[in-house]
């Protein structure tokens, strides 16, 4: 993945063993930070395409037990990049604990979109996931359920999030990780010999510390290419 110094804006190409690490710039010979999003570079997501129409029917035929399940396993088929991203064991058995779950939501969804996004930045895409939604959808069943105790209003509420608000985020999220797919099996497809940067970005060799520069001036330590 190529990036710039973030000093004199000499552009440098850095694989997945730089996110996070201390690299050295040549050109001004300054130091900064990897940047995280070069944690899933070389470390592919195992997504699978799903009907969009097909959640959709699901989700209503067992209201809404199918779409939990189905996007908290998703989290296993991303690469791990923080600490903090959950594994498809804890996402899915944290949201059917009463009281936790309520809460649950708005990090396993929000995270879910964020991991989805970093994997079509890396590739150009767009940032399709819709993170913002996924608080919006959790604030709302939240709310629903402390309303219940009015008779009307909180199953009112919690019956438009369930039968609108939800399918519309579930449909959006699934088109994305589609498209995430799509793209993966595109470049799955492409000849040998032919361009695939996009995909498989080059990558450098090195230590923690790296020596960085520009092309023709780069040290040992910042070769970059195939072996």
């Amino acid at each position: 993945m190529q990036v710039q110094c973030p000093l004199c804006r000499t552009p440098v190409d850095l694989d997945d063993r730089a996110a996070g690490t201390l690299v050295r710039c040549r050109a001004c010979g300054k130091s900064f930070v990897g940047p995280r999003e070069l944690a899933v570079i070389g470390r592919r997501h195992t997504l699978t395409a799903f009907s969009v129409t097909g959640l959709l029917l699901l989700h209503y035929v067992t209201v809404g037990l199918f779409t939990v399940v189905h996007l908290n396993m998703m989290h296993d088929k991303l690469p791990k990049v923080r600490r903090t991203d959950p594994s498809a064991l804890v996402a899915v058995g944290l949201c059917f604990v009463p009281g936790v779950n309520l809460l649950w939501l708005f990090f396993t969804l929000r995270r879910l979109c964020l991991r989805i996004n970093e994997q079509r930045s890396i590739r150009g895409m767009e940032a399709t996931a819709p993170q913002t939604f996924a608080i919006i959808v959790s604030t709302l069943l939240l709310c629903g359920f402390i309303a219940t105790i009015l008779p009307i209003t909180g199953w009112v509420l919690l019956g438009a999030t369930n039968g609108i608000l939800i399918p519309v985020f579930i449909a959006m999220l699934q088109a994305s990780v589609n498209e995430l797919v799509a793209y993966r099996e595109q470049w799955a497809d492409t000849p040998v010999g032919q361009n695939r940067s996009h995909e498989q970005p080059r990558r450098a060799a090195g230590d923690r510390d790296r020596d960085l520069g520009p092309p023709g001036k780069r040290g040992p330590l910042a070769r970059t290419g195939g072996r």
